[in-house]
């Protein structure tokens, strides 16, 4: 069976002193949903078309309240680790991979979501210029594995 589960990631310690928040999407963990919420702007939008007037044509803004997804599971900012693990079932995963089935976990999204730190939990230290930055392995506490850490240690 496939399984499609979402993590929200933290903001960063940069996008916390620029003044950025997280306040247009709400993960319930409990239920496996996502809700991402109106901006205020769509608000606005959506009593006046993008042309200036009333517009009810087919691309005119529009907001019809907050739009809920599902999940195998949803895990929000506040969430560990340890938490990923547990809730995405994988130590489940890496038992039938013993046992001889085939599984593949798959992590997408845009840049800069956080699918590295979730698949290895290795902080990176930037070596600058053309050289690739380098992963503080031996730097990283258990608690901070990721999945494959995690899979290669179970």
């Amino acid at each position: 069976p496939v399984q499609v589960c979402i993590r929200l990631r933290p903001l960063l310690d940069w996008e916390r002193a620029e003044g950025h928040c997280s306040n247009s999407v709400q993960v319930n963990a409990r239920e496996g949903t996502v809700a991402l919420l109106p901006c205020a702007s769509s608000v606005e939008e959506e009593e006046v078309g993008t042309s200036g007037d009333k517009d009810s044509g087919p691309h005119a803004a529009r907001t019809v309240g907050p739009r809920q997804f599902g999940f195998n599971a949803a895990i929000d900012a506040d969430s560990s680790q340890r938490d990923v693990w547990e809730r995405t079932r994988l130590g489940e995963l890496v038992g039938k991979v013993v046992e001889g089935f085939h599984a593949t976990v798959f992590a997408y999204g845009q840049t800069g979501t956080g699918k590295t730190f979730t698949m290895e939990g290795f902080p990176y230290r930037s070596r600058g210029g053309s050289n690739a930055a380098k992963p503080l392995v031996h730097a990283t506490c258990e608690e901070d594995y990721g999945i494959v850490p995690r899979a290669v240690r179970d």
